[in-house]
């Protein structure tokens, strides 16, 4: 140990010295991918499409509905010079496969294709800031409050170790659970303010992510520091 065998302090915090920090976290931002921008008009024009339902009058129009479609191809056929009549009748014929469609099969298959044209999430990061006055810690981003928890650094329930490439530091009001942990996150190096060790895994909840020196400044606020000497 160091002179007369103390330990440096953690570093104090009140409302008059306050710890403002600065780091990024993720948010989810909607966005269409290129195959969702050719499905949607797809959708669109299939959501049009016409169908019949099962039951007993809903057949019957199917097949006059058919049977005009087969009536217009022959007719096509037949006035059209060849081979264009052939290939146009053949191609309005097959329209009775598929002209009208049974009611549900067409509600499953719309289904798939608004899944398909759906916007989709993806994590971005964004700037944000942490602010403690020593009983309150909120980090803010975009201008609103990402996190907010009362807890005095001595009281404070603090987990810390490294996992997946990574230092991590856990914090929570006292007797708090994992699921109410805020975590902070920062690469790999000597720990300023604490021994390293190991997680069991890396946290689900996602982090604030801090800097090297904004991160032991951090640790030294909540940690106790190393013995010196």
């Amino acid at each position: 140990m160091g002179a007369g065998g103390r330990r440096s302090r953690r570093i104090k915090v009140t409302a008059e010295r306050p710890l403002r920090l600065h780091g990024s976290v993720d948010r989810d931002e909607p966005y269409l991918s290129l195959g969702a921008r050719l499905v949607a008009p797809v959708a669109q024009l299939f959501a049009r499409w016409p169908t019949w339902r099962d039951t007993r009058s809903g057949r019957q129009g199917a097949w006059v509905v058919r049977g005009v479609i087969l009536v217009a191809a022959v007719a096509l056929g037949v006035r059209l010079p060849w081979p264009v009549g052939d290939v146009v009748g053949l191609a309005v014929a097959c329209l009775a496969l598929v002209l009208p469609m049974e009611h549900l099969r067409h509600a499953r298959r719309l289904a798939r294709l608004r899944a398909l044209a759906a916007p989709r999430a993806r994590s971005v990061a964004v700037p944000a800031a942490l602010h403690y006055d020593g009983q309150k810690l909120t980090v803010t981003a975009e201008e609103r409050v990402w996190r907010s928890m009362r807890a005095e650094a001595s009281a404070a329930r603090v987990v810390a170790g490294e996992a997946e490439g990574g230092r991590w530091l856990g914090l929570a009001p006292p007797g708090r659970s994992d699921r109410e942990l805020l975590w902070c996150r920062a690469p790999l190096g000597p720990w300023a303010a604490a021994p390293s060790g190991r997680l069991d895994a890396a946290p689900a909840a996602p982090p604030l992510r801090l800097g090297v020196e904004d991160f032991d400044t951090l640790c030294a606020v909540f940690l106790d520091p190393p013995a010196a000497g």
